[in-house]
């Protein structure tokens, strides 16, 4: 790999990177911004020829991404908004258009967004000094979903208050493995962030305070 940190305890990406395999051919370069992809992505074969070329905007997915076979013809050609799928076609290795799949599937916390929305309101420990302030609002935690659904590198990314931080960052360490984000249906590494809400009217009164 060649790159910049500005951080390495959580590594923080910043700049551009390229990544080789054990044998010194390019096989991922891009830009990162403030730790997350930004603008055009190539991927290559490990022969060296060209496999997708994907564009970000923040971290996520935004406008067209192409991939191609080993041979070079087109395999998939999509459109994304703000990460997400709008439209898309497969082609066989031939040239001719195939039953459509998704190739990208960010991470999921296990059971979906209900279930995670459970798991925050039933262990959420409200900290004492911020309900006496009436302190809320969303701390943003970024972390990264590695291919076997582990939770690592977690930080604060968007701060509110001490001691909410500090229980935004408590529930995220205690939480069980995610299902991870995959492309082309392989389990990836994947750099993710959530809001970590903190509203008194919605906390439960045996959780109020530490």
């Amino acid at each position: 790999m060649d790159g910049s940190f500005t951080s390495l305890h959580p590594e923080l990406y910043e700049g551009y990177f390229k990544y080789f395999n054990e044998k010194g051919i390019l096989i991922k370069e891009g830009e990162y911004k403030k730790n997350v992809e930004e603008g055009e992505w190539k991927l290559y074969y490990d022969i060296g020829r060209l496999m997708r070329v994907e564009n970000y905007l923040h971290g996520n997915l935004e406008g067209n991404l192409k991939s191609y076979y080993p041979n070079a013809k087109l395999r998939r050609d999509e459109e994304y908004k703000n990460g997400k799928l709008v439209k898309g076609a497969c082609y066989t290795d031939k040239g001719k258009d195939t039953a459509f799949y998704a190739s990208y599937q960010t991470p999921e916390f296990t059971g979906g967004l209900i279930a995670l929305k459970k798991y925050l309101l039933d262990n959420m420990k409200y900290p004492k000094d911020a309900l006496e302030k009436g302190i809320e609002g969303s701390v943003f935690i970024k972390f990264t979903v590695t291919a076997k659904g582990n939770i690592e590198n977690i930080f604060v990314q968007k701060s509110v208050y001490p001691s909410l931080d500090a229980e935004a960052l408590r529930l995220v360490k205690g939480m069980s493995k995610w299902q991870p984000g995959r492309k082309n249906d392989m389990p990836q590494k994947v750099v993710f962030n959530i809001p970590i809400p903190f509203k008194i009217s919605e906390v439960k009164p045996e959780t109020k305070g530490k």
